[in-house]
């Protein structure tokens, strides 16, 4: 087989398990799914109800930082139906970004946007966040504000925090340190929240976790010196990715967009 035709096999089988992961990841209606929560979570700060309920399914619940759901207080104050149209919109721009530099970046490129494309569409049809989140990594991790980046993507989805790995293997201490104390900063109110009722969930049938703690961790503690060896953005997206797996869900897919493909890189500034 010439080498053109096993790069298109590649791509072939990645744009089939990438539609498999899509698949996987609905289940019952799609659009506002998590927009929803988002919602009730600024209504409940709006009427002065916990945050944190204990008495809601961890599946739906509210598991970000308090910051993120005192933004949604003032959406609260409109039609849903609007806001939910909005924001929407505003994650299927973001799910698009990142995607044309990939197309452009060969037979790699097109492969990982055929694999984590589909699920993190899914992701923007429902209104998660997550789209937001790789948008805001892949625009920032080059740049000068990628410690503000990885901080504000960690108080949302807590394992993009392991990005610093870079910032420390290039001996940039203090961008790692800002990275950090910027994430633990807007995760600190939590406390005032009630902390107890955190809806914290791993495991499920997709989790490496569940699989064997055993091979998770190895393969973490694998990808962190891999990533401290290569000082490289895709090593650290793979390493976010695996430790994420923790609770897989087919979005974490996402993940592999968050650093720009080779020759799209931009020097910080």
């Amino acid at each position: 087989m010439t080498q053109a035709r096993w790069h298109r096999l590649i791509q072939a089988v990645a744009l089939g398990f990438g539609i498999g992961m899509a698949l996987i990841s609905i289940h019952g209606g799609i659009l506002w799914t998590d927009g929803q929560v988002y919602w009730a979570a600024g209504e409940r700060l709006a009427t002065g109800e916990p945050l944190y309920p204990a008495d809601v399914d961890p599946d739906s619940a509210y598991k970000y930082a308090p910051w993120f759901a005192w933004a949604w207080v003032p959406l609260t104050y409109l039609p849903e139906p609007l806001v939910a149209v909005g924001w929407t919109a505003g994650m299927l721009a973001a799910w698009a970004l990142p995607l044309p530099a990939f197309l452009r970046a060969g037979w790699t490129g097109r492969a990982v946007v055929f694999l984590a494309a589909p699920p993190l569409l899914v992701a923007a049809l429902g209104g998660n966040v997550q789209p937001a989140l790789v948008a805001i990594l892949y625009a920032g991790l080059d740049r000068r504000w990628g410690p503000a980046a990885i901080g504000l993507a960690a108080s949302l989805k807590i394992f993009p925090v392991l990005f610093v790995v870079v910032y420390a293997a290039r001996r940039e201490w203090l961008r790692a340190g800002i990275g950090i104390a910027l994430g633990a900063l807007l995760w600190l109110p939590t406390l005032a929240y009630g902390v107890e009722a955190y809806p914290g969930v791993i495991g499920g049938a997709l989790s490496l976790w569940t699989i064997s703690p055993i091979v998770y961790v190895v393969a973490v503690a694998f990808l962190v010196a891999w990533t401290w060896r290569r000082r490289g953005w895709p090593e650290a997206s793979l390493l976010v990715l695996i430790a994420a797996s923790a609770r897989f869900i087919p979005y974490h897919l996402g993940y592999m967009l968050c650093s720009r493909p080779p020759g799209e890189r931009e020097q910080p500034r």
